[in-house]
């Protein structure tokens, strides 16, 4: 029996959301296009999870008022539903509550809040290997506020998110 081949102007390698789009764009401006996904559901790591009744997203966590991302998916006619996070300010967990850092923390608090999350993205990970976010945190506190939001975020082997 002979094997028909196909043959298409483009071979896209993945579908999460740049293969998706890059799919959508070619196949508007009249290209045939094979989209080839190894995972059994396309999107890529655009997900959210639900574990114990909280949502944990994956991949992208925000796409910004005015940015590309968001351009491009209202162009597509695929705009995500949602609302859009606040411009400015910075929410924290303290005591089981939920803060605003900039209305319900003093000054000094907010400003150490802000440089221990400001940090976090300039940790050395090989040199803290062995050590746990809270003792991290804790380390850095000077505050009572501060200690407190830390041990919330990062005690008792769970992970919360801000």
């Amino acid at each position: 029996m002979k094997e028909s081949i196909q043959a298409y102007d483009a071979a896209i390698i993945g579908g999460g959301l740049t293969g998706l789009t890059a799919a959508v764009y070619l196949a508007r401006a009249g290209r045939s296009v094979i989209l080839l996904e190894k995972e059994r559901r396309l999107g890529g790591m655009a997900e959210t999870t639900r574990i114990n009744g909280a949502l944990f997203n994956l991949g992208p966590h925000a796409m910004y008022e005015g940015g590309a991302a968001l351009r491009i998916l209202r162009e597509l006619d695929c705009e995500p539903p949602g609302g859009y996070a606040a411009k400015s300010g910075m929410l924290g967990i303290l005591q089981g509550r939920i803060v605003d850092v900039s209305r319900d923390l003093s000054a000094e608090e907010s400003g150490e809040w802000s440089g221990l999350m400001g940090g976090l993205s300039g940790i050395d990970t090989d040199a803290v290997g062995s050590l746990s976010l809270r003792d991290w945190s804790q380390k850095r506190s000077v505050t009572s506020a501060c200690g407190s939001c830390s041990r919330a975020c990062a005690g008792n082997g769970r992970t919360a998110a801000t």
